[in-house]
């Protein structure tokens, strides 16, 4: 959530001002947006492949030595 600090600090401070600018607000805004949607892509990703790959480590890691812990 860091990553949207800086952007929402200044939507709150520009909505805050006596006459707030509305295309800084709908810019920011749009690239805050940009930015979960493409985070929520990736985490769809990750999701996906650990769940391919899981069956692959728990049948391999007694074979290799190590607990399942030492994976996930």
């Amino acid at each position: 959530m860091k990553r949207f600090k800086p952007d929402l600090e200044a939507i709150d401070a520009e909505l805050e001002a006596q006459e707030p600018d509305k295309e800084e607000v709908k810019d920011r805004l749009e690239g805050v947006t940009k930015r979960i949607k493409k985070l929520s892509g990736s985490v769809e990703a990750a999701k996906e492949l650990q769940e391919q790959v899981s069956p692959i480590i728990e049948k391999i890691a007694p074979w290799v030595g190590v607990g399942l812990n030492y994976f996930f």
